[in-house]
């Protein structure tokens, strides 16, 4: 079926919008808020940092292992259903933890956030962007998932006030009721899985595009993929950045306030990296449609890197600002860069299926960096050796970019002269 071409307003920059929404309530809201929690869960409930934040290291675990399943649900169709079913159980479980009293409690409802979040997130997102733009795919990706951010940002300071004022309780229960409102209608009314379904085709298509033309088979199957020298050195820089923008995140609130800045200052320093978070995702886009994934790699590396370094003066109240810049605009090379990954270095091919693989390195990056500052604080009383790793993880992975650019090249080379000696045989 040749689908037609929109001649006015494109649907898709509706999808865009769409997916700020979706992104700032299920990752924004219910993922982006979890530190300012573990010092009043903790304070109240007698649990260790590294202890209590190991939830939030179980929710990533859940939802590394949901993401193939989710992938193969969304590659056989009934997407927005998946989504939609998702979102509603999803809503429940901060009510689950606003009246946990044990640390099970909160591992067991962890496992249920990180299973059900897979499958309205920036995973289901990136997927449904993917299908309505061939141009400016990084762009409209980076605005699409933006609404973490910014979402993050808002929220931040109100559920700071609740806790302040009502108690860590309402504060879970105030990020259920606010996720839900807008999960659910956003999915519901605006959602469209692919341009076709509204007789459309894909921004910057040609005239004559097909749906399921030679144009959506290039590039490699998930298994040509895994065996790739290029997906390993490109998942494990992947991992690496995610990891130390995973340390920094889950403890910059209990760090600022260990080191003496007030409670406010700390809540307002994480709802800036949201903030900057929201236009780094953009200009990270920006720079991987303009420069490519290598150059997107290195931004996001660079300014994490520096984060960590300047957290170790953040006694001083100037540098912090600075340093959560930096970190903000690092963080979008979790949300942003592994559906880029897949699309540029593997191709559209088998693209649901490898976004699934490659997203998994964010959860895994969680499992480990999220706990790691919380355990090497409860051993040292510090977290300086913390961030040493994290600027060290930096540094790796822009070592794994450069080799995973130049073997992913080698393998497009090898392609195309396989097409071309096929085409001259037929």
């Amino acid at each position: 079926m040749t689908a037609k071409r929109e001649t006015k307003f494109f649907y898709g920059w509706i999808i865009v919008v769409a997916g700020f929404l979706v992104t700032g309530a299920s990752v924004g809201i219910m993922n982006n808020t979890l530190s300012i929690f573990v010092k009043p869960v903790t304070e109240d409930l007698g649990f260790s940092r590294g202890g209590f934040t190991l939830y939030q290291s179980l929710i990533a675990v859940a939802s590394m292992f949901a993401m193939p399943l989710y992938g193969e649900l969304f590659r056989r169709g009934n997407m927005k259903r998946v989504m939609f079913i998702a979102a509603l159980l999803l809503g429940l479980v901060p009510w689950g933890y606003s009246f946990a009293n044990r640390l099970w409690h909160f591992y067991i409802l962890a496992i249920c956030h990180g299973f059900l979040v897979s499958g309205c997130n920036i995973m289901a997102v990136g997927t449904i962007v993917n299908n309505w733009f061939h141009e400016k795919k990084g762009m409209a990706t980076g605005l699409a998932v933006a609404g973490s951010g910014i979402t993050a940002s808002l929220m931040v300071p109100v559920i700071s006030a609740v806790i302040e004022q009502l108690g860590w309780r309402w504060g879970y229960r105030v990020m259920s009721i606010s996720a839900t409102a807008v999960l659910l209608p956003t999915i519901l009314l605006l959602i469209r899985i692919r341009p076709s379904d509204m007789g459309l085709v894909p921004y910057g298509a040609k005239q004559d595009y097909t749906v399921g033309d030679a144009s959506d088979m290039v590039g490699f199957t998930r298994a040509e993929a895994l065996r790739m020298p290029s997906f390993y050195l490109v998942v494990g820089a992947l991992l690496t950045t995610c990891f130390a923008a995973a340390s920094i995140q889950a403890h910059m609130v209990s760090y600022l306030t260990d080191i003496g800045h007030s409670g406010l200052f700390a809540s307002s320093m994480v709802s800036l990296a949201m903030l900057v978070l929201t236009f780094g995702k953009i200009g990270l886009g920006w720079v991987i449609d303009r420069f490519g994934v290598m150059a997107g790699g290195f931004t996001s590396a660079i300014t994490i890197g520096t984060a960590a370094i300047l957290l170790g003066f953040a006694s001083a109240a100037a540098v912090v600002p600075v340093a959560v810049i930096c970190y903000g605009y690092g963080m979008a090379c979790g949300s942003v860069a592994p559906s880029q990954v897949s699309s540029r270095y593997f191709g559209s091919r088998d693209f649901t299926r490898v976004y699934a693989l490659v997203t998994m390195t964010t959860s895994i990056s969680s499992i480990f960096g999220q706990p790691t500052p919380g355990f090497i604080y409860d051993i040292t009383g510090s977290y300086a050796l913390a961030w040493y790793i994290a600027a060290g993880m930096t540094a790796l992975s822009m070592l794994l970019f450069s080799l995973a650019h130049h073997q992913n090249k080698k393998a497009w080379t090898a392609l195309f002269e396989q097409e071309q000696q096929s085409n001259e045989i037929t």
